[in-house]
């Protein structure tokens, strides 16, 4: 969701990039973003490669920094060279 919402800044995570990766193009660009993109990405990472499960607290972590990512995110869409129809709101 996070690399989605990036999405209108032009900063598309592309195949076979992974989200340190990512993390290092959003840090060079929107230096403000990149703490979100890392903590998601870590977050990410532990719920796709790790073999324990996902706890109820990084859930609401992830959704906490998810949120967090979309408020910059509609401040840097305001900027007038982006075009965008906004970011998805995190679910519930």
């Amino acid at each position: 969701m996070a690399a989605n919402a990036l999405y209108p800044l032009d900063l598309a995570m592309v195949r076979g990039e992974t989200p340190t990766e990512l993390t290092a193009h959003v840090a060079r660009w929107y230096p403000g973003l990149a703490e979100q993109v890392d903590a998601l990405g870590g977050l990410f990472c532990i719920a796709r490669y790790s073999k324990v499960g996902v706890t109820p607290d990084q859930v609401r972590l992830a959704k906490s920094i998810y949120q967090r990512l979309l408020e910059i995110l509609n401040v840097e869409a305001q900027h007038p060279r982006i075009r965008t129809d906004g970011v998805l709101p995190v679910s519930n």
